[in-house]
């Protein structure tokens, strides 16, 4: 974005305009550094002409309804407790929106709730198919929306009561954008379930304060990373034109060895009014963040009908060959696939609808790491740890190296799975944990009352004889501690499991 504004200036002044009359107007309410955010933005600083280049309007006249906050105990039965606070708030008449962290818990949980008066919205469905279920909302045609991060911020529904989290989202500032969904016309109510396997969740769960007071996380980001750099260069060379004796003007200092590196590549030219480019560059420019920008579309193989899209690295994990892969309907009824095929080439997946079942696909996915060139040379920082015997600290260090190297995400088979919702043991500590007890109210063997929850059973796993492979290239920073720093940080680790399974 910062790039982009400055290529705004460029462009204004270009075509006889006065970028230095231009105002930008900067919106957020859950940035924790808004003043300093701005400025780097906009690349704002003070002239003896302009003092304050910056207005910082902080007080707000809007209404702001009464919230409801809740904390519930962490949850090691996530999606069925969250399912069950929905359904709760379904027949009391309240309408809200549920966020999931992943893909596959939107599904799930959509899946688990059979009603029609629930929607499933995440990335991969089409622009048709999202305006609808905003319509739905707006009708009364459903009441709840079951999300991932799409929806987190940029929509406003005035009419959400509830706002559902299943598990922490990692953030203050994600929490404040997903509670913010809700109660914005009259009052609202939040829901966080904590994941019992998340550290950071039970710390929240500690700390419900941290919820309603407080800032959010600051924003920091680098506004001279060489990449973008490069990228943006190549976007007003071709828009424009840079004159040379601006670079410095309108893209910092930095840019300037990067723009020598584009001409000595062949990718920047230099003519009589500056540097040019040829081409279309911006095709490399992905203002929606992430890796890949090849998207896969997933083709129903009777009616050719394009279902969904979705990334190619998503397309690796989700409809291989042989996957199952379910969505919502435009009734709201879930529907099973399995994927016929994947052509990366023609970036079409084929999936054929089967009849409904509790089997479903995971793949086996892993991440690889490697240096290609070093552009530093190692930096030894000094660790401090308390002695054991309580003398001297102990001395260790920490080591960091920057290189530019590559990084690879592979997908190299999967696991067919079958998911039933049953009654079961939730007694971590009962060797029936997890073990289906469909017609048991109480546990044979802690004698504890059972709970329906998803069980899970692996039934087969497949490994692809090509996996799939997504990578880039990027700098990239290894971290390495000496053999002092790991002996105390394992008996530290070993130290607090111990003293929290006795607590426990």
């Amino acid at each position: 974005m910062a790039w982009l504004i400055r290529r705004i200036q460029l462009a204004v002044d270009h075509y006889g305009g006065r970028s230095r009359e231009l105002q930008f107007i900067f919106l957020s309410a859950t940035c924790g550094n808004p003043k300093q955010l701005a400025r780097k933005l906009a690349g704002l600083k003070p002239t003896k002409r302009d003092p304050k280049p910056l207005i910082w309007i902080h007080r707000s006249g809007a209404a702001a309804p009464h919230r409801q906050v809740v904390v519930t105990q962490p949850s090691y039965n996530l999606t069925s407790d969250t399912a069950r606070i929905i359904q709760f708030l379904l027949v009391q008449g309240k309408s809200g929106i549920a966020f999931c962290n992943s893909r596959r818990s939107v599904r799930d949980l959509t899946g688990l709730l059979k009603s029609n008066r629930v929607a499933a919205f995440y990335g991969g469905i089409s622009p048709e198919r999202r305006a609808e279920v905003v319509q739905q909302l707006q009708s009364g045609t459903i009441q709840w929306i079951i999300a991932t991060e799409a929806l987190e911020a940029g929509i406003d529904l005035p009419e959400l009561e509830c706002c559902v989290l299943r598990g922490w989202p990692g953030s203050k500032m994600a929490y404040q954008q997903r509670s913010g969904r809700a109660g914005r016309v009259k009052p609202g109510m939040t829901v966080l379930i904590p994941n019992a396997l998340n550290p950071i969740d039970r710390y929240i769960t500690e700390h419900p304060e941290l919820l309603i007071s407080g800032e959010a996380e600051d924003v920091f980001f680098n506004d001279e990373y060489p990449i973008f750099a490069a990228k943006h260069l190549l976007c007003a060379a071709a828009e424009t034109g840079i004159p040379t004796s601006k670079i410095k003007h309108y893209f910092g200092s930095a840019a300037i060895e990067v723009a020598k590196l584009l001409m000595a590549q062949g990718h920047l030219n230099k003519g009589r009014n500056g540097l040019w480019a040829r081409g279309y560059p911006h095709k490399d420019v992905n203002f929606r963040g992430g890796v890949s920008q090849t998207t896969v579309k997933l083709v129903d193989a009777e009616s050719g009908e394009a279902l969904e899209e979705v990334s190619e690295d998503i397309a690796h994990r989700e409809v291989h060959p042989h996957a199952i892969y379910k969505r919502q309907d435009g009734d709201g009824q879930m529907l099973t696939y399995q994927c016929i095929s994947l052509d990366l080439t023609s970036k079409q997946a084929i999936l054929k609808q089967v009849p409904d079942s509790p089997l479903f696909t995971a793949a086996f996915t892993q991440s690889e790491t490697s240096s290609l060139k070093a552009l530093t040379n190692p930096v030894a920082l000094p660790l401090k740890f308390p002695s054991v015997e309580g003398g001297a600290d102990l001395p260790a260090f920490l080591t960091l190296e920057l290189s530019y190297g590559q990084v690879s995400h592979i997908t190299s088979g999967y696991s067919l799975i079958t998911q039933l919702y049953e009654q079961t043991c939730l007694n971590r500590r009962c060797l029936n944990y997890k073990e289906p007890l469909p017609d048991d109210r109480r546990c044979p063997l802690c004698i504890k009352p059972t709970r329906k929850a998803l069980l899970s059973k692996t039934l087969s796993e497949e490994s692809f004889e090509q996996p799939y492979r997504t990578q880039f290239s990027a700098p990239i920073v290894k971290v390495a501690i000496d053999s002092t720093a790991q002996d105390y940080l394992q008996t530290f680790a070993r130290e607090a499991r111990t003293s929290l399974s006795r607590s426990g």
